[in-house]
């Protein structure tokens, strides 16, 4: 997945790492500038709330939808939201496990 942030292009990765779960990660000097990753978060939550992509995560199988950041001058993993994948689209779990909220309103 691409998308363009004012004149520069970022890539999200899509990683494998569980069956069930789809997680995408994006580069990023750590700690990421607030405004990036919501940039980011946003562009990625609008991409599946689109009502084919709705559809089509929601028959595929996957539980779970996770944004990470992957930092280039620390090479860590860092989660910037989880979701639950439902009929009603992506719902945001907190590390609880409880709901925080939908991913996007245009559930």
């Amino acid at each position: 997945m691409m998308a363009a942030l004012n004149s520069r292009v970022i890539t999200v990765d899509l990683v494998g790492d569980h069956a069930n779960i789809l997680s995408l990660q994006f580069p990023v000097r750590w700690p990421a500038p607030p405004s990036y990753a919501d940039r980011v978060s946003a562009l990625v939550e609008n991409y599946f709330s689109s009502p084919d992509v709705e559809d089509d995560l929601c028959n595929s199988g996957f539980d779970q939808v996770r944004l990470q950041a992957w930092g280039l001058n620390d090479r860590r993993i860092h989660t910037i939201w989880t979701a639950r994948v439902t009929s009603e689209g992506l719902l945001k779990i907190g590390a609880d496990g409880d709901q925080l909220a939908t991913a996007n309103s245009a559930f």
